[in-house]
């Protein structure tokens, strides 16, 4: 494979804005080898990988993107003061369902979750997600949903194929009940006496500490006599005054 046939496409995707397709690059190119451009996309990924460059090229959404790494995401976002936009558990749920459903009727969407999620798709189309994908052919001609392209760029999916499947998602659940299970649990603590419990005790244990094997208490000795008792003496009376 020529070096410039590799220089040409790693500039081409340097430039460009959003993930490059096999007939875009052809087209560039001015070439009908599709794979001999195929061969130097995975050249060019190899080369990246045993650099171990701070990006990559993935084949993402239908085509080709230098991406930075993940583990880098941190300082990419100090250097543009951004911080992380993240989708409500409600938002989630409803682009999920677009996902494995689509084209989706907004109905059919309110009928899974049982909630109104207009607010909720006017959001997803806000931030490009979603988008109107046409009208079924019912009375009143209802819009129907589907994903974008910038969906499968966010979510970093090659085409709507590698979403996972039931299956797959059952077993990671399973897999998370199964690391659960197995996390060690500690002693749980006594439960404090109830008001009921003391009320039933006799005067002499709610006294009497209990026994502490760990603390030496002194031995009782036995009472010696008690010590006699000795009146003080009664003050003498004074004298009383002669007349003169």
């Amino acid at each position: 494979m020529s070096q410039d046939m590799k220089r040409i496409l790693e500039a081409l995707l340097f430039a460009a804005e959003s993930p490059l397709s096999l007939a875009q690059l052809c087209q560039v190119l001015e070439t009908k080898e599709q794979a001999s451009v195929q061969q130097a996309l995975t050249e060019l990924q190899q080369e990246y990988q045993q650099m171990q460059r701070s990006f990559e090229l993935v084949p993402v959404a239908g085509g080709w993107s230098l991406r930075t790494r993940t583990e880098h995401a941190y300082w990419l976002r100090r250097l543009r003061r951004q911080q992380v936009t993240r989708l409500s558990q409600a938002a989630l749920e409803t682009l999920a369902i677009v996902a494995y459903k689509q084209p989706v009727l907004k109905a059919e969407i309110e009928q899974i979750r049982g909630v109104e999620v207009g607010g909720i798709l006017r959001m997803l189309m806000e931030k490009g997600l979603i988008k109107v994908a046409g009208r079924k052919d019912l009375p009143g001609r209802p819009l129907v949903y589907a994903t974008t392209k910038r969906f499968l760029e966010v979510f970093d999916l090659k085409d709507l194929k590698d979403l996972p499947t039931v299956e797959e998602m059952e077993s990671l659940a399973e897999g998370e009940q199964t690391l659960a299970d197995k996390a060690p649990t500690l002693p749980l603590a006594e439960p404090r006496p109830s008001l009921e419990d003391l009320a039933e005790l006799p005067l002499a244990a709610m006294s009497e500490p209990p026994a502490d094997p760990d603390y030496e208490t002194e031995p009782e000795t036995e009472p010696g006599p008690e010590p006699e008792y000795e009146p003080e003496p009664e003050p003498e009376p004074e004298p009383e005054p002669q007349p003169a």
